[in-house]
């Protein structure tokens, strides 16, 4: 059975392309350092050509060869030869194309370059090369890969040095080599104990072996410090910089090492590339979450202040930096409507919506909006917003639904409100991406809103004194205060008859 056009690898490929790739790969194609087969221009072009019979399947691989070329016969072996060869040809523009003008492209071209004229002997092209590098790498990064670029860059000079017999300048390139390499294995731990940490609270996973944590927790690291206290200030700032950052992760309940560390990175954010603000910055928030997920409602200011830290600092999209992510911008939102009210979420959606990834722009604009209509008591809006979501992960999907459960007791559709919540509680029960403490919890919270909707629908059974109860046990279960269970159940209370019962018109 022969494969359909679409099918075939090549196509698959192209049919990603954009409209500017398309005309890369043609020129790509054009070029015979590349590719020195003309009927492959040929192929390409029929292909763009008849792209929309193609995807519709209207054309067969026997008159896409014909058209190709104005012949009455057909070589079946040739097509799928010319298709495999474009399949080679695709594959090395997407590494190409993906590799050009990015910071580690240009940087190993600069490196092949130096080694060139190493080994041409231009002394001095190769002088001047390898200074312009270094003072471009000069506080553009401070992360891991800084370090990592500026061991590579040493070790070219070195190299350089060692072809020319050169031995007093190899023991200085020597030196700077041990320090460049202790800075970005500390980096490297950091990151290693960050993710850890991530996979643990977030993912639900938890290593056996955790080598980086093992480490760390066997290194005297105030004496590690106390020996490298003459080292240059970038570098031992760094440093203790990254073992703070270890410490965010391993010591929790050290409020003053954040606190710290926030002023350290702040006033040293003009010093990282903008992929760094966010991993730095990140490392924060995340840090407070966990507490804030612990009880501490003060700490919600603090996530509030550094996510407009980052919208201030941070060029989206830009430099290297990812787009500004749906589930940060989700996160965002509740966070700005918490602490700043629907009018500056407004202003947020207005202003940053634009620096969503494009694939999930309009389901961080529905999400927005949801949050922002039932702030403004427009729920059957709000449904209208979260009818048209695209529920892509289970953070989103468990919001979604949690706010379409608010929406349905304003507007007393109970028996929606019922089927939600129990399709939630099965929902949270078979997820595995839920850590058990998030399943206790929200497994928690949904029982209790369960319980607000059952006295709404019936408050002639329930008394001032069960609400109450439960009004305690949940501010000893659930951290957070006046959400909107709290609000429900504080309402209720209002219609508390003086006989002991609550008005059945509550």
């Amino acid at each position: 059975m022969k494969k359909k056009l679409v099918r075939i690898k090549a196509i698959e490929i192209i049919k990603t392309f954009s409209k500017e790739e398309k005309k890369k790969f043609k020129l790509f194609l054009s070029s015979t350092y590349f590719n020195t087969n003309s009927n492959l221009c040929r192929l390409y072009n029929t292909i763009l050509t008849n792209e929309k019979k193609i995807l519709s399947e209207e054309i067969t691989e026997k008159e896409i060869y014909q058209i190709t070329f104005s012949k009455d016969s057909f070589s079946y072996s040739m097509i799928r030869n010319l298709m495999s060869s474009l399949l080679k040809m695709c594959e090395e523009f997407l590494v190409i194309n993906s590799m050009k003008d990015t910071r580690e492209y240009l940087f190993q071209n600069d490196l092949r370059l130096l080694n060139e004229y190493s080994k041409r002997f231009l002394d001095r092209s190769y002088e001047l090369k390898h200074q312009k590098i270094d003072k471009s790498l000069d506080y553009a990064s401070l992360g891991s890969k800084f370090f990592e670029y500026k061991f590579d860059l040493n070790l070219n000079l070195h190299n350089f040095d060692n072809l020319r017999s050169n031995f007093v300048n190899n023991k200085e390139t020597l030196t700077r080599q041990s320090i460049y390499n202790i800075c970005r294995v500390i980096s490297i731990l950091s990151e290693d104990v960050s993710i850890s940490n991530y996979l643990q609270t977030a993912l639900n996973l938890s290593p056996d072996i955790k080598p980086a944590v093992s480490f760390i927790n066997n290194l005297n690291v105030g004496k590690f410090l106390e020996e490298l206290k003459d080292l240059d200030e970038l570098y031992f700032n760094h440093i203790n910089n990254e073992i703070r950052f270890i410490k965010l992760v391993l010591c929790p309940e050290d409020i003053n090492n954040y606190h710290e560390l926030k002023k350290l990175i702040f006033k040293k954010i003009n010093s990282y590339s903008d992929p760094e603000k966010i991993y730095h910055t990140s490392r924060l928030l995340i840090f407070l979450h966990r507490h804030y997920n612990s009880g501490n409602q003060k700490l919600i200011y603090e996530v509030s202040e550094i996510r407009k830290f980052q919208l201030k600092n941070i060029r989206y999209g830009k430099n290297g930096a990812p787009p500004l992510q749906l589930q940060v911008f989700v996160g965002i939102t509740d966070i700005f409507l918490r602490v700043d009210g629907p009018e500056y979420l407004e202003s947020f959606v207005k202003n940053y919506l634009k620096l969503v990834e494009p694939v999930n722009r309009e389901n961080a604009m529905h999400y927005a909006m949801s949050r922002i209509e039932i702030e403004k008591k427009n729920y059957e809006k709000a449904l209208e917003h979260l009818d048209k979501l695209e529920l892509v992960n289970f953070h989103l999907k468990f919001s979604a639904k949690m706010l379409k459960i608010q929406a349905f007791y304003e507007l007393k559709f109970f028996e929606s409100g019922f089927a939600a919540i129990d399709a939630l509680k099965h929902y949270m029960k078979s997820n595995k991406e839920f850590s058990n403490d998030i399943k206790n919890k929200y497994g928690y919270l949904l029982r209790l809103i369960e319980k607000v909707y059952v006295i709404r629908n019936n408050p002639e059974k329930y008394s001032l004194y069960e609400i109450e109860r439960i009004l305690n046990e949940a501010g000893e279960k659930i951290y957070i205060k006046n959400n909107w269970y709290n609000k429900k159940l504080e309402e209720l209370k209002k219609h508390y008859h003086s006989k002991g019962r609550l008005y059945k018109t509550a």
